[in-house]
């Protein structure tokens, strides 16, 4: 009770009414002290948690604490290094890049399993470009897996974990800056640029236009991006359901039949310029998970035989489409994703009134300020400015070779979400 006392963010909204119910809020949000050399050793004064939040899918998180601040792993850890004045070195490069495999391993494989370093190797760091600058041979409980971290100007940008079978997993490390331009994603002049380098030399890539992307006109600045949401029919809810059974949590043929089981899985189809350009072949849809509480919205592609949720499943339709990602074509790519993200995150205060919630089916009013690509050294992203409702916004795309690598979202408040967009590969290579 005391952590969700100091940080009442941690609470949803819908839960606002019983935070002070302790037996209820202790059965629902549960906290496990992580305590190990190695973190001990690099932030001494900081205390780690595993969390576990049963009114969502991400169970379990976890989450460092320090000087009163709450830092989100593995995607805050750059915050937790800048705010403990540590940058990353030749000479301390494997003790951290130790302690950054502890919380991703933590964050997502809970609970904690055995861990064990077997052997570190170390590249010399170059400071204007970026490093594979360690690989660590780990052993996580029978698995052995090496993982390899990145490095440009004395900060992590990303780590790969890999086995026998090949990839398992890509993290992107969120960008920190001094005090004064922390979380600030709109840059001046005077700031450096929130962008992430690219692994290797993509330039030759630049120039070269994506296969299928169809070329559109640039919103004037202050144009509304005209988002439509079409409600399918019962018997169109039904035949995409019998055709992707696993977009239904629960069974596909419903007792009290497809009426019933369409008006709990409600479909919207999603329309707007900025996808038909990018995606011209391709079926966006907005849903209902009616087995969270209150229900979750989500966003999927359907193309051929083949659904996509959205926007974690971009890559892998950008693969299929054969559209290669380039400094020619990443913009427009980029507000596709901007509305395939806003699509899948809550919008306003949703409450728990039922399946059909007015807020959570709804899609927020969007408009664009402006767009540009911006190239700093091997990193590639679209910046693109919108007004989300009445809040503006920053939105980061970044570029990492032929594929999209991540997302940030903020505001002049700061730093509001990061999507992780895993790679993904041509069939023929899966």
């Amino acid at each position: 009770m005391d952590i969700l006392r100091k940080f009442p963010e941690l609470i949803p909204d819908f839960l606002a009414k019983r935070k002070d119910d302790a037996e209820y809020m202790a059965g629902t949000f549960g906290f496990v002290e992580v305590m190990t050399a190695p973190l001990a050793r690099v932030f001494p004064t900081a205390r780690f948690y595993i969390g576990h939040d049963f009114t969502t899918a991400t169970n379990p998180y976890l989450m460092a604490i320090s000087d009163g601040k709450r830092y989100m792993m593995p995607y805050g850890f750059k915050h937790l290094l800048f705010d403990f004045g540590l940058n990353v070195t030749d000479k301390n490069i494997v003790e951290l890049a130790e302690a950054l495999a502890i919380v991703a391993i933590g964050s997502e494989r809970g609970p904690f399993p055995e861990l064990a370093f077997l052997g570190a190797t170390t590249t010399k760091m170059d400071p204007e470009r970026s490093t594979d600058a360690a690989k660590l041979k780990v052993k996580i409980g029978a698995q052995k897996e090496e993982w390899h971290f990145y490095v440009w100007r004395n900060q992590f940008y990303g780590a790969t974990s890999i086995n026998e079978k090949g990839l398992i997993k890509d993290y992107h490390i969120s960008e920190a800056r001094s005090p004064a331009g922390r979380w600030q994603l709109n840059p001046t002049p005077d700031t450096a640029i929130d962008t992430f380098p690219t692994r290797g030399d993509a330039s030759a890539e630049r120039d070269s236009p994506g296969a299928g992307l169809v070329s559109g006109s640039e919103p004037e600045e202050g144009q509304e991006v005209k988002v439509s949401l079409q409600r399918l029919s019962s018997s169109e809810v039904m035949t995409i359901f019998d055709k992707y059974p696993e977009t239904v949590s629960g069974e596909p043929a419903h007792p009290r039949g497809s009426e019933v089981l369409a008006s709990l899985y409600p479909l919207s189809e999603v329309t707007a310029a900025p996808l038909k350009r990018a995606f011209p072949n391709v079926r966006f849809f907005k849903g209902l998970d009616t087995e969270m509480a209150p229900p979750f919205p989500y966003v999927m592609a359907i193309a051929g035989r083949k659904r996509y949720p959205m926007p974690c499943g971009l890559n892998q339709l950008l693969v299929d489409s054969d559209v290669r990602v380039t400094d020619s074509n990443l913009v427009e790519i980029a507000k596709a994703a901007v509305i395939l993200a806003l699509g899948a995150d809550m919008v306003g205060s949703p409450r728990n009134t039922g399946y059909e919630s007015a807020e959570l089916l709804a899609f927020p009013k969007l408009t664009s300020l402006s767009a540009e690509m911006q190239v700093t050294g091997d990193s590639h992203s679209a910046k693109l400015t919108v007004r989300v409702g009445d809040s503006e916004e920053s939105w980061y795309v970044h570029r990492w070779h032929d594929r999209l690598g991540w997302m940030s979202r903020g505001n002049a408040n700061g730093l509001i979400k990061d999507y992780d967009i895993p790679e993904a590969r041509p069939l023929r290579q899966r």
